[in-house]
């Protein structure tokens, strides 16, 4: 199974995991088979904290995606995870005039949409 296969069927068992290098320590997103710091082979599967802060974001008022088009508008963000990568994913239980500041703590939140489990975040309380 190549890594993209591995990645969504984790998220498919309602895991969310990513790459992390044995050598360094690195966390990596998207999955790689050699980290991206150290170059090293050493690299598995891991699970992160689920936690990270708001980089940027934007409302989506076309729905570009067939499956979304029920939720539109939606806030799609940068996520950078406290363990250091970034992922793009959408914002749960944001209205559709809400201003999410930069840095707004975020937890993830693992839904299904279609036919395929995604990893969406929602804002949290924690500072």
């Amino acid at each position: 199974m190549n890594l993209h296969d591995e990645y969504w069927s984790t998220l498919a068992a309602g895991e969310f995991k990513i790459r992390r290098c044995k050598d360094c320590g690195t966390w990596q997103f998207p999955p790689m088979t050699l980290c991206q710091h150290c170059l090293s082979e050493n690299v598995a599967w891991e699970r992160p904290s689920g936690r990270g802060r708001v980089w940027s974001w934007i409302r989506v008022h076309k729905p570009y995606f067939k499956s979304f088009s029920d939720q539109v508008p939606y806030l799609v963000a940068m996520i950078e995870l406290d363990e250091g990568p970034m992922m793009i994913s959408s914002l749960l239980d944001v209205s559709e005039t809400d201003v999410v500041p930069c840095g707004a703590p975020v937890e993830l939140a693992i839904k299904a949409r279609g036919d395929k489990t995604l990893p969406y975040f929602r804002l949290s309380n924690r500072t």
